[in-house]
């Protein structure tokens, strides 16, 4: 790796010093990188078991991601182990890829324990855990237009239990849920009162237009894992930001091992 660096005189004499920059080629060595095993797995009660296997490369790789076609992929609940198969299908509605999965239909008994186990050809095992959580139900989602009534926005309320600290993931998309979302982040109730929280977006609505708000009731490991995604996202790019490190859901890799429990509700501005 070559790095570049340009010295240049600043202040009064910048401008006799024009055209006289200095440049030096430092050779910087790197060390060899290690490639992880990537998991991306979520449980959701009625579909069936499918999960993401592939591999981690470095900065300086190819954009290709490297996929992992012939790993050892368990989930296990009750002490009742579900053999996923290699098998590559698009989840469309989520916008999702896998080439992990199994026929078996996934219950959403509460707080009922699923493991996670993948071992590949090269001796690496990642594991994780995750369990269902209690449903959250929307109670109501309203719009209310601007003073010249051309623009309209949502309000979204859903239950809270105020005896013990809730996680959310709010979505909000317009038109089609195929389409990434125009809204999408994390909270949690630290700062709720009462046994209900309400949720606004902006004035972004217009007459004709379907909105669909989703509120995902989450573990605090997947919430992390989404705030480090974002930050992580945030910091690409951005030299004055920290290097933010992705916190994974799964041990001895990188990725994530969720429960998908949500309420979604439907409305249409008229």
């Amino acid at each position: 790796m070559k790095i570049i660096y340009y010295l240049a005189s600043i202040g009064i004499g910048l401008f006799l010093l024009s055209g006289c920059d200095l440049e030096k080629e430092i050779d910087v060595p790197l060390p060899p990188y290690e490639n992880k095993l990537v998991v991306e797995c979520y449980l959701e009660a009625g579909k069936p078991y499918r999960m993401a296997v592939s591999e981690s490369s470095s900065y300086f790789a190819g954009v290709e991601i490297p996929d992992v076609a012939f790993a050892n992929a368990i989930i296990t609940s009750n002490n009742r182990p579900v053999r996923l198969r290699y098998e590559i299908e698009v989840d469309e509605e989520n916008q999702k890829a896998y080439n992990y999965s199994a026929t078996n239909i996934i219950d959403s008994q509460l707080n009922k324990e699923y493991e996670l186990e993948v071992k590949d050809t090269n001796g690496r095992t990642v594991t994780g855990k995750a369990k269902f959580l209690p449903f959250v139900p929307i109670t109501e989602v309203e719009y209310k237009y601007n003073e010249d009534s051309t623009k309209a926005f949502i309000l979204a309320h859903f239950e809270d239990d105020p005896s013990q600290n809730n996680y959310f993931r709010f979505q909000v998309h317009k038109d089609s849920l195929n389409r990434g979302a125009e809204l999408d982040f994390t909270l949690d109730d630290t700062f709720a009162s009462g046994t209900e929280i309400t949720i606004g977006t902006g004035y972004n609505y217009e007459p004709g237009d379907t909105v669909y708000v989703t509120v995902y009731h989450i573990e605090r490991s997947y919430f992390d894992f989404l705030e480090s995604v974002e930050s992580a996202s945030s910091a690409n790019g951005n030299p004055f930001a920290q290097p933010a490190r992705v916190k994974s859901t799964v041990q001895g890799g990188i990725g994530v091992f969720a429960t998908l429990v949500y309420d979604r509700k439907r409305i249409v501005i008229e």
